[in-house]
């Protein structure tokens, strides 16, 4: 009885630890290759706090895609000062909206639209998710026309087929029909995804507890596809 006891303190303790380790940025469940993916970047918002973007231009990373909108009318406090810090960085950037499935698709273009500049970019992003999101979800078709209206107004505005950021779960809830031309960015932080009814996908989000220099808190990580060549010519192409 005793040594059953002591057996299950010593996982509750592992379990523990791992749980920290995991939390604080320490550990994670995967680790890409920078051979196989060499181009390597960020998502950040306010969570990240005041971030040093001196401190992470001098680390190896490529892009960085900065939270912008939520629905259809919050805005992320430290946006601007992301913005031009990723700029000062020298990473190429990009801005994302956290997608509401009960808001208007109008409305939540008009709030993105509003407040990320015009110029040459990474394409925006809508961040399609269930986590976060409103808890008495309407039914899929109503969140598919909004999404679509969404899209399609983003991508008139700034010239740039947008990207679809999302999960497996959501992705088979939601974007199964109608969204094929969006290139997807996947969040999976247990494996690494393959290819979603057959479409690649250009961004893998791996990890919500990364550790770079110059951000105080964990931060997610993402991979790019292909080669730092193939970066350059998708980024020319959009």
């Amino acid at each position: 009885m005793r040594a059953a006891a002591l057996v299950f303190a010593g996982l509750l303790v592992v379990l523990v630890v791992g749980f920290v380790l995991l939390r604080t940025g320490h550990l994670r469940f995967n680790y890409p290759s920078r051979q196989r993916y060499p181009v390597w970047g960020l998502d950040v918002s306010h969570h990240q706090g005041r971030i040093d973007w001196d401190a992470v231009g001098r680390e190896d990373y490529a892009f960085a895609f900065i939270k912008a909108t939520e629905g259809g009318d919050y805005r992320d406090s430290l946006f601007q000062r992301n913005w031009e810090g990723a700029a000062r960085a020298g990473l190429a950037r990009g801005a994302y909206h956290f997608f509401r499935f009960c808001t208007p698709g109008a409305a939540q273009a008009r709030n993105f639209i509003e407040a990320v500049p015009a110029g040459r970019h990474l394409p925006p992003v809508a961040d399609v998710e269930f986590g976060g999101n409103c808890r008495d979800v309407p039914p899929a078709d109503t969140v598919r026309a909004r999404l679509a209206q969404f899209l399609a107004e983003v991508e008139r505005a700034f010239g740039q087929t947008p990207l679809l950021y999302t999960d497996r779960r959501t992705y088979d809830a939601f974007l199964t029909s109608g969204f094929a031309h969006y290139p997807l960015w996947i969040n999976d932080k247990l494996r690494e995804p393959g290819p979603i009814e057959g479409r690649r996908w250009v961004f893998w989000q791996f990890t919500a507890w990364g550790r770079v220099e110059g951000i105080p808190t964990p931060v997610d990580l993402n991979v790019f596809s292909g080669s730092s060549d193939a970066f350059a010519r998708w980024i020319a192409g959009r």
